[in-house]
């Protein structure tokens, strides 16, 4: 249980330093062919981010023992404030 607790943590760190321009990199295209990608599937990246962190966030409600406080820090949000209001956000979509 421990491991899997450790597991999403790693990934916000990878998911932290990946740009639009990495990934692209990545998948041996131009950014701009990557974002006109994402725009005919009507999505950003931003907005996988988004989901990514916000999967990353329940993981880490699910499997650790932090607060939302240490979680809202570790995906980067400003606040408490700012991650519950994302949370929300995301759930009522």
């Amino acid at each position: 249980m421990v491991r899997d607790a450790h597991r999403p943590i790693r990934k916000v760190d990878r998911l932290r330093r990946r740009t639009l321009s990495d990934v692209a990199r990545e998948l041996a295209m131009n950014p701009r062919q990557l974002n006109c990608l994402l725009e005919r599937e009507r999505c950003t990246y931003r907005e996988i981010l988004d989901e990514a962190r916000y999967a990353l966030a329940l993981r880490l409600i699910c499997l650790t023992d932090l607060s939302l406080g240490q979680i809202a820090t570790v995906l980067d949000y400003a606040s408490v404030s700012a991650f519950t209001t994302a949370a929300n956000m995301h759930d009522s979509r």
